[in-house]
């Protein structure tokens, strides 16, 4: 039986972060450890689980078949370790409101009812409630075709969340540039530029809806990296998540993000300048 690592988590978090980047020096550099370290931990996962995750041909890492189940098991431990040691994540009046703090830095994301998004929704937000509404959720209706060039379409195959489309218009394609933004499409979310950090924020408002449908409104303040100059900045969003319909019936799961630092968030402080695109 293979030893459990007391550094584990760190270890955990090289093994996603590798499987995005495959590169032990940019891993290294995102986390802020030093190049030995991450490879010292990428090394220790191996040996504690047993399987090689990842093999090296001439300069670049690639993932076995073996290392992608690894890094979904990875991914689960660490989203549940999260939510374990996180001082705070509970419900208010029914809504979700989570915080929590990692390197010195606190992030927060409070879900608000759908009847508060007309009175502190941004008028983005409210045009694609009501063009979610008048169409029915039906993506390729006539109707939400005004909002569309904002949204990020995803779907669900398996265990794992694709990118279908990202908008002319959307966040995303600002964060990231036209490079990385085509080149995610038909890909998992989980191999994003922002690492587990952005995995945290995404994913829980993605499967609720897939269980109860509807729609999903939140704000939140939440530290990313920056693909544009490698650093830790501070990003604050208004969100909105709602489950539609492609052609076929088969469900498309849509979110539109508005850059913004009008939010409302219990708690709120500002320990690092907003992100900028």
């Amino acid at each position: 039986m293979n030893s459990i690592p007391n550094n584990l988590t760190a270890a955990l978090q090289v093994v996603v972060e590798m499987s995005v980047l495959l590169n032990v020096s940019r891993v290294a550099k995102r986390l802020n450890i030093s190049r030995v370290t991450a490879g010292r931990l990428l090394e220790l996962a191996q040996e504690s689980c047993g399987v090689e995750i990842f093999t090296l041909k001439g300069n670049e890492y690639e993932l076995t078949e073996e290392g992608h189940q690894v890094v979904d098991l990875a991914k689960n431990i660490l989203r549940s370790s999260l939510s374990f040691t996180s001082p705070v994540a509970c419900r208010m009046g029914g809504l979700s409101y989570s915080r929590f703090t990692e390197n010195g830095h606190t992030s927060y994301a409070q879900q608000h009812s759908i009847n508060d998004a007309w009175k502190i929704g941004l008028p983005e937000i409210k045009a694609s409630i009501q063009a979610w509404t008048i169409s029915r959720g039906q993506i390729e209706a006539d109707d939400f075709q005004p909002v569309r060039d904002r949204m990020l379409i995803m779907r669900k195959e398996f265990d794992r969340w694709i990118f279908v489309e990202i908008g002319e218009r959307a966040s995303m394609r600002n964060w990231l540039g036209e490079t990385t933004v085509k080149s995610a499409i038909g890909r998992p979310v989980t191999q994003n530029p922002f690492g587990n950090a952005a995995i945290r924020y995404l994913l829980p408002p993605l499967e609720h809806v897939m269980t109860y449908g509807g729609l999903w409104y939140d704000h939140v303040s939440a530290m990313f990296p920056n693909p544009k100059n490698d650093q830790i900045e501070r990003s604050q969003y208004q969100r909105l998540v709602m489950r539609c319909e492609f052609p076929d019936t088969s469900p498309a799961f849509v979110s539109l993000v508005c850059i913004t630092d009008d939010i409302v968030i219990n708690g709120l402080t500002h320990d690092a300048p907003s992100l900028t695109i």
